[in-house]
């Protein structure tokens, strides 16, 4: 039953939400490791119950006391970080979500006053990327300069200020003046400046600003971040199914249940020659690429004539809705290729004559083939494909490591086109020849 603040009692309050609290801490501490982190320690859950008095009542992370507390008319203090306030009805349920975002709010903010700005700004160049069909980006020794040019799509979660910004700038010197700091050459238009600090006062001439707290507001909002956990796995150094733990803590419904199960079985699988990985590949094949197909033929094991040789994955490619497909199949690529090789290195130049073997025996792969290798390729195999790739066969290999993988089930999770990674690998393996 919904209940108001004013129907929550003192013992409500300690028999509820302090142990869900200390629960979700619990939770949290147990993936999250060193000093920094005892900041979730330094703090305790508050109720200030407004209900008598027809004002917003609020519950707080109190920073001054690591001692929950229930008080009757009041306010929040310097010290308190506000995770609800409201004078309507409230559900447990919901207020279990506003404190785990609470929770996250914290965290993002440990993280992003430390990070540097040129990682953030690499961050937002990769996430505009998603809806603008070109991102010019310039360096210089104050500050980055990232200029969206023809918008694709608009339908983001991201901040509005972005897509209505000609220029996008991330100082990098503690003091930045738009008017005259920032060289660019047409300055017709508005301007975002996005920084890490809290302290905005040393950016002047700018149309809208965006710091820390705005930050942490964009990271907590799960729409957002849940697709971008290899931007999260760089900057903390966590593993990943460390950081995929945290983020189903923080929101439990931020990504899809399949593409949420699809990662953890990922970065969780053991090394090995069986054939546990080749199932999951082809769970992930499947998610990838059956909306592209109106009848999507998806083959596994599959031999020659003769049985002498089996391909770990073969898709029909005839009649698909995706450009990229369509143009390799009026390249002859009749059928995509893939091999599967859950390595614990990278693969070596040895790893490829096989590959290369199918390629030789069927013109209807179009000498084209995929290989996921959790682990890439090293340089002599890196060398290989593109002696394969200029030779008078003109076979074209590519390698797609375990975070390529993962993008693409970002990208799935994002309702954008999967198969646009294998679209960027493809073509940037061109241009080498």
């Amino acid at each position: 039953m919904p209940k108001s603040f004013g129907c929550m009692s003192q013992e409500e309050f300690n028999n509820e939400l302090v142990p869900l609290l200390t629960a979700i801490k619990k939770d949290i501490k147990k993936i999250l490791k060193g000093q920094k982190w005892k900041v979730y320690d330094e703090f305790s859950l508050k109720l200030i119950d407004n209900s008598n008095l027809n004002r917003e009542s609020y519950i707080t992370f109190d920073f001054s006391s690591t001692k929950s507390s229930y008080i009757k008319n009041g306010n929040p203090t310097g010290n308190e970080l506000v995770v609800y306030a409201s004078n309507l009805v409230y559900t447990e349920k919901y207020t279990e979500k506003r404190i785990r975002l609470g929770l996250a709010k914290i965290f993002f903010e440990e993280i992003l006053k430390n990070v540097k700005i040129k990682e953030i700004a690499k961050y937002f160049n990769g996430v505009l990327t998603d809806f603008y069909k070109v991102i010019d980006s310039f360096e210089t020794d104050k500050y980055i300069c990232l200029l969206p040019r023809k918008i694709s799509f608009q339908d983001s979660p991201l901040p509005v200020s972005l897509f209505s910004s000609d220029y996008i700038v991330f100082p990098i010197d503690d003091k930045l003046d738009g008017n005259n700091d920032v060289k660019i050459n047409s300055k017709i238009g508005k301007s975002t400046l996005i920084t890490n600090k809290a302290d905005k006062s040393n950016y002047t001439n700018f149309n809208k600003i965006l710091n820390l707290y705005d930050l942490i507001s964009h990271f907590t909002d799960f729409r957002v971040f849940s697709h971008d956990v290899l931007f999260l796995k760089k900057i903390t150094r966590m593993k990943l199914d460390n950081i995929l733990s945290l983020i189903n803590i923080f929101e439990e419904d931020s990504m899809s249940d399949t593409v949420l199960r699809l990662q953890y079985e990922l970065v969780n699988l053991d090394y090995s020659d069986g054939n546990a990985f080749e199932v999951l590949i082809e769970k992930i094949l499947k998610e990838c690429f059956q909306e592209s197909f109106d009848s999507f033929d998806l083959q596994m094991q599959v031999p020659n004539h003769g049985g002498i040789t089996r391909r770990d994955f073969v898709i029909k490619n005839h009649n698909s809705n995706d450009e990229f497909l369509e143009a390799l199949e009026l390249n002859g690529v009749r059928m995509l290729l893939f091999d599967a090789k859950n390595y614990s290195k990278p693969l070596s130049s040895d790893d490829l004559s096989r590959v290369r073997d199918y390629l030789e025996d069927n013109k209807y792969f179009g000498n084209l083939a995929i290989i996921v290798s959790r682990k890439g390729c090293d340089e002599n195999c890196e060398e290989q494909i593109f002696r394969s790739l200029i030779s008078s066969n003109s076979k074209k290999i590519l390698v797609l490591k375990e975070e390529d993988i993962i993008k693409m089930l970002q990208r799935l999770d994002k309702k954008l086109k999967p198969i646009d990674i294998i679209n960027d690998a493809y073509y940037k393996l061109l241009l080498k020849a």
